[in-house]
């Protein structure tokens, strides 16, 4: 049996509108706590938190060395954010912004680190024990 458009029972698809007095919203749920968050609702931000904090942990976990670091990282990653929020631009997706703050927090840690081992290492060289641990 062939079936066209002309002999379907289904043609054309029903659809209806909705109410034009209501408003339709083409935002999510996350623009919707994003912009709450920026008014100060904080139950907002906490959402925010909720719905991004495992993410941001695993994402810190492939830049860091030990999960203790990615943990103060993930921590202070949403603590600058909350501080900044403020001066989130709109245009990008949260997320990103987010995952950015991330790399950032990331980076400063190992650049820290990396400091902070180069120190201990010359500390070690100038004091003279070099020898007492390499041996002359």
């Amino acid at each position: 049996m062939e079936t066209t458009a002309d002999s379907s029972n289904d043609w054309p698809i029903p659809f209806a509108l909705r109410s034009r007095s209501a408003p339709i919203s083409f935002e999510s749920g996350e623009d919707l706590d994003v912009a709450a968050a920026v008014d100060g609702d904080d139950d907002a931000f906490v959402r925010l938190v909720e719905r991004h904090q495992e993410k941001v942990f695993r994402f810190c976990c492939r830049w860091l060395p030990n999960a203790e670091d990615a943990r103060e990282a993930t921590q202070d990653t949403f603590i600058r954010a909350y501080l900044a929020l403020e001066r989130y631009r709109r245009e990008g997706r949260f997320s990103t912004w987010l995952f950015q703050i991330a790399l950032n927090q990331c980076r400063d840690r190992l650049k820290s680190k990396a400091g902070s081992q180069s120190r201990h290492t010359d500390s070690l060289v100038k004091g003279g024990k070099s020898d007492e641990l390499f041996g002359p």
